[in-house]
């Protein structure tokens, strides 16, 4: 049953959750231990992330002089989950980080040396219910990190196409789930779900008028809503895995005052796998996201209205990696492809991701010791390419990319 449980509930998640300011689990380094009785398991996870970019211009691109920049990044985390009894199965996660970032651009020079928020949640599954297991989860985001980079820190948020964090902090966040698996036969696996995140208000760096951003202004971003499905079906030697999922958010406020809203978000996610042997292997993913118009303050205007036209981007992502695993080794080549049609306001981080074609290529590598025992490492090259806007003055901007990850796997 445990089986059934992975992939859907982890596709419904990511869907149906808000970003939060503390990364999901990408372990590298992971510890655990399970109780003599065999019903809990105790898991500790630290990453070492490191990137570096440089390009013909720094972030935010409207700055003048070749840029570059360089981010550590390192999420740890503790969890717990077990089955004291054949009907249930709990869950238990706390999840936070440590980043030092740094941009060199002559313009834009700033630095920051920051814990990000904490991750906290649970999640409560029912098993006893022949073909339906329903689940419950809560997640809580915990503002241990910084949301207001005053004066120069401020350039220490990066494109997020460049480095792996661009977002180092917000306000309390309280975001229930609820959903259920449904195993149709023991190939197909249907999940549905819904989730609502309740966004606290913080506090965020603005300028008084001397371009020294360092007063603050207390954002109270608007609250998410989200209905989710997915579906997952195997039949050897493939599997596939389809995601779709509708986000609705409500006003962002500014010291009071209604601001924006973003537009209705839609999600398509999915992922084919092909074994060829015992041997090898070919994995194909992608997700696509399409936004319907924001409400924004026209120029001139007081409240907040519909925009004329949709500002908003259509991003799509693909990415192919290719295994080979034999005794204790597994490695192989990967690929990934990206495209934003037009700037994209993300209204985590308040701030706009350029439009974009961004290309990678690395490869990723893991050694097996023993049972108990592995290491892991990835590298990647990216290739970046952003679009001119001759109103603003701002050229086709060109950067590249290095992301390097390092860890070892350790289960007691």
């Amino acid at each position: 049953m445990a089986h059934i449980l992975v992939v859907p509930t982890a596709l419904f998640l990511l869907a149906a959750t808000s970003v939060l300011a503390a990364d999901p689990p990408d372990t590298a380094v992971n510890q655990a231990a399970t109780s003599a009785d065999g019903v809990w398991t105790a898991v500790v996870d630290i990453d070492s992330k490191f990137s570096a970019w440089q390009g013909t211009r720094g972030t935010p691109t409207s700055s003048n002089g070749r840029g570059r920049g360089s981010q550590f990044y390192m999420p740890f985390g503790l969890s717990l989950s077990g089955t004291p009894d054949s009907d249930w199965k709990y869950e238990f996660q706390a999840r936070s980080g440590y980043a030092f970032t740094k941009q060199e651009t002559v313009s834009s020079a700033g630095s920051l040396n920051t814990l990000t928020d904490t991750i906290l949640q649970s999640t409560l599954t029912y098993l006893s219910i022949d073909g339906f297991i329903p689940f419950i989860s809560l997640n809580v985001n915990a503002p241990s990190g910084k949301s207001a980079l005053y004066g120069k820190s401020r350039f220490a948020r990066m494109d997020p196409d460049l480095v792996d964090l661009a977002n180092f902090g917000e306000g309390w966040n309280t975001g229930p789930t609820i959903g259920a698996n449904i195993p149709i036969s023991d190939e197909l696996i249907f999940t549905i779900g819904a989730g609502y995140t309740a966004r606290g208000e913080f506090p965020r760096e603005t300028d008084d008028g001397s371009g020294s951003f360092m007063m603050s202004q207390k954002m109270n971003p608007g609250n998410n809503l989200s209905v989710n499905a997915s579906v997952n079906y195997q039949i050897e030697p493939w599997s596939f895995a389809v995601g779709l999922s509708y986000t609705k958010e409500s006003r962002t406020f500014i010291d009071g005052l209604a601001n924006f809203r973003a537009g209705d978000k839609y999600i398509i996610i999915g992922s084919a796998t092909r074994a060829w042997s015992e041997v090898w292997s070919t994995s194909l993913s992608g997700n696509a996201t399409f936004a319907a118009k924001n409400d924004t303050i026209p120029f001139g205007g007081t409240s907040v209205i519909p925009e004329l036209y949709n500002s908003n981007s259509r991003m799509i992502r693909f990415g192919l990696d290719h295994l080979w695993t034999e005794g204790n080794w597994s490695m192989g080549p990967s690929v990934s492809y990206l495209n934003r049609n037009k700037n994209s306001y993300n209204s985590i981080n308040y701030s706009f991701i350029p439009a974009k074609t961004r290309l990678a290529a690395g490869g990723l590598a893991k050694y097996k010791f023993n049972d108990t025992m592995f290491l892991s490492t990835r590298i990647d090259r990216a290739w970046v390419q952003e679009k001119e806007y001759p109103l603003i003055f701002v050229p086709i901007v060109k950067s590249n990319a290095w992301f390097l990850s390092l860890g070892a796997a350790l289960t007691l």
